[in-house]
């Protein structure tokens, strides 16, 4: 099978990692880490290198982040309840985005998750599913970010099998001794073995 590729982190570690020559179209990418971690700055990276990228902000990113970067000409779509992400993500841009990403896809979900377990279980299936379909029918790479927890011991992905199950890709993005400096381990990938990891640091342009 041929493998086509449209945008890249411009990072030879973490480019080297997934590709290397970048994010492979039509499959949905997971990067989880702990607050801080550098998941947004990952996404805005991503969105500098593609054309027309799209992004879907349930965080509030830093509009001087997105200048720092150098991402001012991504599509945002800011969202702030739950339904409200699903609607968006039902209605996406087709023929619009070569690059499409969800940060974070678990913020609101985790709102509801309280109230009604079984229906915000449900409800981001259904918004994972369509991803996945979007990104097939489309052809272009999708990217969510989600958030892990200590439990016993381990680290485990805020709704578990739910986004597991549909990102063919996953990396863990974990702080290091130094400020600023980050890892990315290497979770899961459709023809890369596991466990695979690559350095790099948060700058004030991005990653570096």
């Amino acid at each position: 099978m041929a493998y086509r590729y449209v945008v890249k982190f411009n990072h030879p570690g973490l480019d080297g990692l997934i590709g290397p020559e970048g994010l492979e179209k039509g499959s949905i990418t997971l990067i989880v880490g702990a607050a801080g971690t550098g998941k947004t700055s990952l996404v805005l990276q991503l969105a500098r290198g593609a054309k027309a990228p799209c992004i879907v902000d349930t965080e509030g990113i830093s509009l001087k982040r997105v200048e720092q970067v150098g991402s001012l000409h991504a599509k945002i779509r800011r969202v702030v309840r739950f339904e409200e992400q699903a609607e968006v993500l039902e209605k996406l841009w087709p023929g619009e985005c070569d690059f499409l990403a969800v940060d974070s896809l678990v913020m609101l979900y985790r709102l509801n998750l309280a109230q009604d377990p079984d229906q915000a279980n449900w409800m981001l299936a259904r918004q994972m599913a369509g991803l996945a379909k979007f990104a097939e029918t489309q052809g272009v790479p999708v990217v969510v970010t989600g958030h892990i927890y200590e439990w016993e011991g381990k680290k485990k992905i805020v709704s578990g099998d739910v986004v597991k199950y549909w990102a063919k890709t996953i990396l863990l993005l974990e702080k290091r001794g130094r400020t600023g400096e980050r890892r990315a381990v290497l979770l899961k990938h459709p023809w890369k073995p596991e466990g695979r990891s690559a350095r790099f640091k948060m700058c004030e342009s991005g990653v570096c």
